[in-house]
């Protein structure tokens, strides 16, 4: 009698600790209207948690993504557009917001490295048509 109870407390404590940590972690409140959110669910990934490192809002737990995510429920159950949703985070955070960014600046940054090696492989083809001119 004493070992089953000693055994039902045991299973109590092991397994009421797990529903402790299901109830902790609970699921975030989703829209009712499927069609919103799988409209959600795109912008997610258009949307970069600022303070994870470039990771989108979709796949981030931080309490920024969160935040950002009821945000964008929010404002799709008020009947607000992507295009209203996005500019009102780029107004709230900048540009940096937007997973997509820039392209006219991605492209100078990846074409620069390009550029300085193009520029100094031309210098130094001159400086060694100099050097060998002298040896002569």
């Amino acid at each position: 009698m004493k070992k089953s109870i000693l055994i039902l407390l045991l299973n109590l404590v092991i397994f009421g600790s797990y529903s402790f940590v299901a109830m902790a972690i609970a699921p975030e409140s989703r829209l009712v209207n499927q069609a919103q959110e799988e409209r959600a669910m795109k912008l997610f990934l258009k949307i970069r948690c600022l303070t994870c490192q470039g990771q989108v809002i979709e796949n981030s737990d931080s309490d920024f993504a969160y935040q950002i995510r009821h945000f964008v429920r929010k404002e799709i159950e008020l009947g607000s557009s992507d295009e209203e949703i996005i500019a009102k985070l780029i107004e709230n955070f900048g540009a940096d917001i937007i997973a997509d960014g820039n392209v006219k600046n991605n492209l100078f940054l990846w074409l620069m490295p390009l550029v300085f090696a193009i520029v100094l492989l031309i210098f130094l083809n001159k400086k060694q048509i100099i050097l060998f001119s002298r040896k002569k």
